[in-house]
């Protein structure tokens, strides 16, 4: 081993020595180099033809070339499952209520736990780097919220602002369709809308940007599931409206279905609980609709989970909302009622009201026009929630366009009462009051611009009557303009709209119409016109019916085929059924005939065979009984009788 060594490192160092050898060598040349460049360069080289190479070559190697130069890509981590991000989503929540629970006791937290709020995006297969850091200023990146809610002063600042919905790209839809919060808001207070993607419905496993108000006291991250409406409460007790969606969001994180499987039973024992949170909400003063909206977008998401979790529950409430409707009309209860508009609307976003056979929604549009035809008008407020029940109407019907004639009869009577113009073709609503109170006075007319109308000053006690006229008037004509435009390819359009025609036309000619203010005169005109064009274009498109103008049919006739060879004494039968039905007869009588032959030879054969083996046994019988008479008449002398029968016999 020893030798093998040595001759290893004799070997080495040989190699090193012509190694350096070669270096001085290649110096030496190196430097008597100049003097060879300089003789080169008086010898002219020999020109050389290259051939040029086509174009599709020269794109080829340059395409080859950019690609040998383009950076290699590096591979990324697996896109994870929903189960992976929604246990992450846990995990993380979890951490942040320690983290808080700790600085609750003045405990110190740990570097890892202090920088969980911080900590870099949650990284997938679609990330460009691995190294990707939100900005600064989205700190609710993770959409969990920031951890703390409002104080109560800033509860009483929230806007009364009532979110429309988003409208989907559809060439069918008009631009006039109708938005509640362009009519149903607060001018003074208006908060601008979000981008469309923040009230975009995603799925669960996908994090929804909620707003939260910064607070003087930290929301809790991690809830139990309630399972009635009365822990629901003890868990929001004390907690600003504006931070309710940020729990619920938080609860459906917490008890997702990707965790666990008994998670399912306890979410969809938490759907109805949310509906009836957004109920309870409603009854507030003033109406928190930010809240609402995003705990609308919430509970879409868990209906999709659990499609048949809030059936009876909608059902069972609109059947005590019939109820109640019966017994407004005889006593001084305000219906409907602004849990009743809630759920409306609430339905609307969370069910697809264009589906013409839905369990939930077709019970509550027929409650819907019940409510427009059945409901008693006794001051403008009343006016107003049947007009706003009109505004969802339009919202429920701007994809299916079916025709509901109790909004457009109550549109007329709101107009009619509120400008004091009657037309006999109007129906009379039941159980009406006197409306002649309610119309509008030209002394009355606020001469300032109205502010927009406030969903609150439907229920409040002592509402300014003057201005909510002016409010509901033009809400009406838009109205007007809206439905008209949906239905505008009804065959029974003028019919439908010949009233309001009048109305409006009517209207237009009177004082009143002329002291008003003049965005109410410069929205009335258009819609007029619009209407009147309508209606003419409608006329114009019915044709009368007219007689065929083809010629005469002929009715077909066909001759009887007759058969020459044929006779009545054959069998053969021209029909093919019924001749087919008598083989199969006469085979059932033969097939009947051989098997009764057959069973009444066996059992002849059988009878026979009884016979014989009958009288066998008789013969052996007998015998046996002659021998036991001898020997009883002869008794011992057997020898004796035998003889004298003997005797007898010869």
């Amino acid at each position: 081993m020893s030798e093998l060594i040595a001759k290893s490192k004799m070997y080495k160092y040989e190699r090193q020595q012509q190694h350096d050898e070669d270096l001085e060598e290649i110096n030496a040349l190196d430097a008597d180099l100049k003097e060879i460049q300089g003789l080169l360069r008086q010898v002219k080289p020999v020109p050389q033809y290259k051939a040029e190479k086509p174009t599709e070559t020269v794109s080829y190697d340059t395409a080859l070339r950019e690609m040998l130069q383009d950076k290699r890509s590096k591979p990324s981590e697996r896109t994870k499952t929903d189960e992976e991000i929604a246990q992450e989503e846990m995990e993380r929540l979890q951490e942040l209520e320690e983290a808080r629970l700790k600085r609750m006791r003045g405990e110190e937290e740990s570097e890892e736990t202090a920088n969980i709020a911080k900590s870099k995006t949650r990284r997938e297969g679609d990330d460009l780097e691995d190294d990707f850091i939100p900005d600064e200023e989205d700190e609710d990146f993770y959409g969990l919220g920031k951890g703390a809610v409002a104080d109560e002063s800033d509860e009483e600042e929230l806007e009364e602002v009532l979110p429309g919905e988003e409208a989907p790209d559809d060439d069918d839809i008009s631009d006039t369709e109708f938005d509640l919060a362009q009519y149903f808001t607060d001018e003074e207070d208006q908060v601008e809308p979000e981008d469309e993607e923040d009230d975009e419905i995603v799925p669960a496993t996908k994090r929804l940007r909620i707003q939260d108000v910064s607070t003087k006291t930290e929301l809790a991250y991690t809830f139990p599931c309630p399972s009635t409406f009365d822990e629901m409460l003890d868990i929001i007790k004390g907690v600003p409206t504006a931070a309710i969606p940020t729990i619920i969001e938080r609860i459906q994180i917490l008890y997702s279905t990707k965790l666990r499987d008994e998670n399912k039973d306890k979410l969809e024992t938490f759907t109805p609980i949310v509906l009836q949170t957004i109920l309870h909400l409603a009854t507030e003063t003033p109406i928190p609709f930010n809240t609402i909206s995003d705990l609308v977008i919430s509970l879409h998401r868990l209906t999709t989970q659990f499609p048949s979790a809030l059936t009876q529950d909608i059902l069972n409430a609109i059947r005590l909302g019939s109820k109640r409707l019966s017994q407004s009309q005889t006593s001084s209860r305000v219906f409907p009622t602004a849990q009743d508009l809630v759920l409306f609307y609430t339905i609307g976003q969370i069910y697809p009201t264009s589906d013409l056979m839905h369990i939930i929604v077709n019970p509550t549009i027929l409650f819907m026009g019940q409510v427009l035809s059945q409901m008693r008008i006794r001051n403008v407020q009343d006016l107003g929630r049947g007009l706003f029940v009109c505004s969802l109407m339009l919202e429920y019907q701007r994809l299916s366009k079916r025709i509901v004639p109790e909004l457009v009869n109550y549109i007329n009577v709101t107009l009619s009462t509120l400008t004091s113009v009657g037309d006999h073709h109007i129906p009379e609503i039941h159980n009406q009051d006197n409306l002649s109170a309610l119309s509008i006075k030209p002394s009355e007319i606020p001469k300032k611009d109205h502010p927009k109308l406030l969903f609150s000053t439907l229920y409040e006690a002592e509402p300014d009557p003057s201005t909510l006229k002016v409010q509901l008037l033009n809400l009406a004509i838009d109205l007007v303009n809206i439905s008209s435009d949906l239905w505008k390819s009804v065959i029974s359009f003028p019919e439908l709209f010949s009233a309001t025609k009048s109305l409006l036309q009517t209207f237009s000619e009177t004082k009143l119409y002329r002291s008003l203010p003049s965005t109410t005169q410069s929205r009335l005109k258009p819609v007029l016109d619009s209407l009147t064009q309508r209606i003419k274009l409608s006329l114009g498109s019915r044709a009368a019916l007219a007689l065929q103008s083809h010629r005469p049919i002929p009715i077909p006739s066909y001759l009887p085929k007759f058969s020459m060879a044929h006779s009545f004494d054959s069998k053969n039968d021209p029909d093919h059924d019924r001749a087919s039905l008598s083989k199969l007869r006469a085979q059932h009588r033969r097939e009947k005939k051989s098997i009764v032959h057959e069973l009444r030879k066996e059992a002849r054969t059988e009878a026979i065979v009884r016979s014989e083996e009958g009288r066998k046994k008789d013969a052996v019988y007998e015998e046996k009984m002659k021998i036991a008479n001898g020997i009883m008449r002869a008794g011992n002398n057997v020898g004796k009788w035998e003889r004298d029968q003997k005797r007898k016999r010869r």
